[in-house]
């Protein structure tokens, strides 16, 4: 008995020490925000710690540490233990390097860093040809978004003769309009390559073919790198408005399509995915808003969640699949009255919660950030009470009660992160917003029902989003 523990242990002795480094790094990330919240901030010439990279690397340590010690376990008996292991260390490594970096270098390395990790361990399953073509993808895209990055410092390197991104932050508005723009625009390519935006999003759906613990620390940590880069520059991204009104409609069009998507999906793993996708195109919008710190927040919510889910995918199907079937049982009892009832409820409560003390005391951006949580609300709000009994009803109030919750965490993530942002206002026009908001009801209401559209339209739209036509999928392939 002894020897056989013995060898268990010599087998798992890399992913043992692989999850003590991680360990220990986030034991560091910790006492270093209690360090930075006692005693103030440290910006040197490479790296630098203050409350957004703070909060950066507890979220990137944390879950990483997490994944590590789920895939002790998860991998064991696999030839490449030790190889995948090390590749794992790797990604969180760089990703570390990135969300501590003050330098263009070190960012830009930890960047690409991060894409030559990803790739190694999409390849861990070599014999599997599927794996290897999503891998190929993926490459692809994250190459076009890595030499964005790079040129994207360059310019501002050149232009500002500065390499240290505080420096570059602090005398952002002396920066030429041009070569701003351009750099912006530039870090806007690098971002929907790693945050799977529309037009090079379709490698992100195609990459289930690596280990869960993988898809795990993508979904819940990489994929953030895009939103993390527009709020680490926001002094720079908020006076190039012609772009942020494009990153806007980038994240607009990417949540959409992500979330429609997800919904016909009988994968579940794949619904995963596209949810990502949708939910990165929410944070895309909130940036191109200049809601930088509601951004970052969102990041954080979804990294921790969308781990759980991965990581906990075998439950999650299987509650997944009876929920289907309680759905079609119930789904005769769903009569547009409560589809209305469950969109009026909603936005009462929003309203409520805008009028408030709590309401006036949001930045200007609240609004908007609002409006999207209350048809969030109003769907949930739909799924429950169209069941009918009182658990759902009492459900669907607390659902409700999270409209003034929501908004309070975005004053407190404002305020808290405020003094690193100085975007005081709403990038995109407003017009541009409230046109968006007005599609986007448009949409939720004609799912419910509510407004009948001709079932040939419906079954060429299923059928669009079924087959998955990815623009730009041929190019990148």
């Amino acid at each position: 008995m002894f020897f056989m523990l013995s060898n268990a242990y010599a087998l798992r002795r890399p992913g043992y020490l692989a999850t003590g480094i991680v360990a220990l790094a986030f034991s560091l990330s910790v006492a270093a925000f209690v360090l930075l919240l006692v005693g103030g901030e440290y910006r040197g010439p490479l790296f630098r710690l203050d409350r957004l990279s703070g909060l950066m690397a507890l979220l990137v340590t944390g879950i990483s540490l997490v994944v590590h010690a789920f895939s002790v376990q998860y991998m064991d008996g696999d030839p490449g233990y030790r190889r995948f292991f090390a590749w794992l260390l790797a990604v969180t490594a760089a990703v570390s390097c990135m969300a501590l970096a003050n330098n263009l270098v070190v960012f830009a390395a930890g960047w690409i860093g991060t894409s030559i990790a990803l790739y190694e361990l999409q390849v861990h399953y070599r014999e599997r040809p599927q794996a290897l073509a999503a891998a190929r993808l993926m490459r692809r895209a994250h190459l076009i978004g890595d030499v964005a990055l790079a040129a994207g410092c360059v310019v501002l390197a050149v232009v500002t003769g500065q390499t240290r991104i505080d420096a570059i932050a602090t005398n952002a508005t002396t920066i030429p309009g041009l070569p701003l723009t351009i750099a912006v625009a530039l870090f806007a390519i690098a971002g929907w390559s790693k945050s799977a935006q529309l037009p090079l999003h379709g490698w992100l759906p195609e990459t289930l073919e690596a280990p869960t613990p993988v898809s795990a620390l993508m979904h819940a940590g990489i994929v953030n790198a895009g939103g993390f880069l527009l709020v680490r520059f926001s002094a720079v991204v908020v006076h190039a408005q012609l772009v942020t009104i494009v990153i806007f409609a980038v994240g607009a069009m990417t949540a959409l399509w992500g979330n429609a998507t997800m919904l016909v999906r009988s994968d579940m793993k794949r619904g995963l995915a596209y949810s990502t996708m949708g939910q990165m195109g929410y944070m895309t919008m909130q940036c191109g808003l200049g809601a930088f710190p509601a951004a970052f927040l969102h990041l954080i919510a979804h990294g921790i969640f969308k781990a759980t889910l991965f990581l906990g995918s075998g439950s999650v199907v299987h509650d997944f699949k009876r929920a289907q079937r309680e759905a079609q049982q119930t789904l005769r009892r769903s009569p547009r009255f409560r589809a209305v009832v469950a969109l009026v409820f909603a936005s009462a409560t929003g309203w409520a919660t805008l009028v408030s003390p709590l309401g006036r005391a949001l930045p200007p951006y609240g609004w908007v950030l609002m409006a999207f949580a209350m048809l969030t609300c109003a769907q949930a709000v739909f799924a429950l009470i169209r069941r009918g009994s009182l658990p759902e009803y009492i459900g669907a109030l607390l659902v409700a009660a999270a409209l003034p919750v929501y908004a309070l965490l975005i004053l407190w993530f404002d305020r808290f992160l405020g003094n690193d942002f100085n975007a005081a206002a709403i990038v995109v026009p407003t017009p541009v917003v409230a046109a968006t908001i007005g599609v986007f009801t448009i949409v939720l209401i004609a799912g419910w029902g509510i407004i009948r559209t001709p079932q040939a339209i419906r079954d060429r739209v299923y059928v669009w989003l079924l087959n998955e036509r990815l623009p730009l999928r041929g190019f990148l392939q």
